[in-house]
């Protein structure tokens, strides 16, 4: 994981990140479990395959986004500033923010998180289950 810094101006210029500890901070504030897709769904959205229109049509798969909220985007922002004030209130971050504006906050966290690449999964769900040698057979077990 490459965890690095982007810049935001807010109130002052400040910084995001997005280590694990923010990514802590922001499930438990929004009642998401990051360390799964169902999680990642429920925040940013998810890849669906439309349904085909006729017998021949083979439909890509879409990006649908999920339900934009001010709660979401001064959530993200929030765990994202942790880092440099761990006293900074989820209200603090709110008085923050420009309603007007919440395209280029959108875009700064949305950066932090592709240089994280914190929305891929590589496999490493803790309690996916491992392949099983018992003797001479071997049986994989998967999720």
């Amino acid at each position: 994981m490459k965890i690095r810094k982007v810049p935001i101006t807010l109130d002052k210029p400040r910084t995001l990140l997005y280590d694990v500890n923010a990514m802590i901070d922001l499930g438990e504030l929004l009642r998401v479990n990051l360390m799964t897709r169902e999680g990642w769904d429920q925040l940013v959205g998810r890849m669906e395959t439309p349904a085909p229109q006729t017998m021949d049509d083979k439909p890509a798969e879409q990006f649908v986004p999920a339900v934009p909220s001010f709660e979401k985007v001064r959530a993200i922002v929030w765990a994202g500033l942790r880092h440099e004030d761990e006293t900074l209130t989820v209200r603090q971050v709110g008085a923050m923010l420009d309603p007007t504006d919440l395209a280029s906050v959108i875009a700064a966290y949305t950066e932090a998180w592709q240089a994280a690449d914190v929305t891929e999964t590589k496999s490493a769900d803790p309690n996916a289950l491992a392949p099983v040698t018992e003797g001479p057979a071997s049986a994989t077990v998967s999720a």
